[in-house]
């Protein structure tokens, strides 16, 4: 047998070789072990991916005599694809995971085509992503000798955009503060700070509450978006409550007279 040749796929060996005068038929052996015999001069192998096999023919005659084995020839079958592949988004970050593929070395993950990382994990963690920015994601596994197998289908996703911190306003009217804020596209909620101390959280863009008297309090508002991330703070508003005079009435009735002033918050 002349010019045994072998071309690798995912999952198969393909052979093909010449035949010499008067050969009927072929014997195929695999790792020095029969494996089949046909009267064609091509043979497609379907076996495992990422492990190395070796083939020799040996033509047979029409009278049954077999002639020597041809020179050995070896290959590695590529890899299939994960049987899984996903991606999650995580704000400022993607996670990607994929199943394990029998006889792979490791992974290759790419990002736009781009290669950004390959190990054996079958998790990984892409932090270095922009905001609002739709990427494409593939992966590969590779064999023993570093052969890439076939490559996924891409995954599409876009980052979310940036949560920024809301600018925050502060009105004190008596003992009553009243805060407001501008509105955070991203966000779905808001955290109020007394102080640097929690204090609430709301859907709302403003936000009243009593600060009674003669105390600076500061407060900082920021926003949380959908995967529960929070924004910097906003900027900081002081204010101090005073007490407002209370509105006073007076009733007569003969030399007795009644006084009656309203209700002011905060006062004791």
């Amino acid at each position: 047998i002349d010019n045994l040749t072998l071309t690798v796929s995912e999952g198969s060996i393909s052979l093909s070789w010449d035949a010499p005068y008067d050969a009927v038929s072929f014997k195929i052996y695999r790792d020095a072990v029969f494996l089949v015999e046909t009267s064609d001069q091509t043979y497609d192998d379907t076996i495992d991916g990422g492990i190395q096999y070796c083939y020799t023919i040996s033509a047979v005659n029409s009278v049954a005599i077999e002639g020597p084995q041809s020179g050995e020839q070896c290959g590695v079958p590529l890899l299939p694809v994960p049987g899984s592949f996903s991606a999650t988004v995580n704000y400022d970050y993607v996670v990607l995971n994929w199943s394990e593929v029998e006889n792979a070395t490791g992974y290759t993950v790419y990002r736009d085509d781009s290669a950004i990382w390959n190990g054996t994990s079958l998790t990984y963690s892409d932090g270095d992503v922009n905001y609002n920015t739709t990427y494409l994601y593939t992966i590969n596994a590779y064999d023993f000798w570093w052969t890439n197998g076939s490559t996924s289908d891409a995954i599409s996703l876009t980052t979310p955009e940036e949560l920024t911190a809301p600018i925050l306003s502060l009105t004190v009217t008596g003992t009553e503060a009243t805060l407001s804020w501008s509105f955070v596209s991203s966000a779905e909620s808001y955290k109020v700070y007394q102080d640097n101390e929690f204090l609430a959280q709301i859907t709302d863009l403003t936000y009243t509450l009593d600060i009674g008297t003669g105390t600076n309090i500061c407060f900082t508002v920021t926003a949380i978006n959908s995967y529960g991330s929070e924004s910097s703070p906003s900027n900081e508003e002081c204010g101090t409550g005073e007490l407002t005079a209370p509105s006073l009435s007076l009733t007569m009735s003969g030399t007795e007279a009644a006084l009656s002033w309203g209700s002011i918050l905060s006062a004791e």
